[in-house]
């Protein structure tokens, strides 16, 4: 099996490059909390009454998954309640509930 020669770093060499899965080295989860519930709490007329999600209720329904998905089921639950209008066709897949 052939090796890759070394890449040159301004005098130096490079030897191993390390990828981080999302979570892995960087605990990325409270800015994805953060992010979710600043823009869940600024939709008109309001998500949740206003109310801004809680850390439980992140915790327990959306850490830890695919954002595709969290992306469909919030469209899906929007045009539920006449924010948005979206056409999920074959029944909803998986936006059957919100978050559920």
């Amino acid at each position: 099996m052939a090796t890759a020669a070394p890449i040159s770093l301004t005098g130096g060499t490079l030897s191993a490059v390390l990828f981080d899965m999302d979570g892995t080295l960087v605990d990325v989860d409270s800015f994805h909390y953060e992010a979710y519930a600043d823009t869940l709490q600024a939709m008109e007329p309001g998500w949740n009454g206003g109310a801004r999600i809680t850390r439980d209720f992140y915790a327990a329904r959306m850490s830890g998954r695919q954002n595709q998905v969290l992306l469909v089921r919030l469209l899906y639950y929007c045009s539920s309640v006449g924010l948005v209008a979206v056409g999920v066709g074959g029944g909803g897949g998986v936006a059957g509930g919100m978050f559920g």
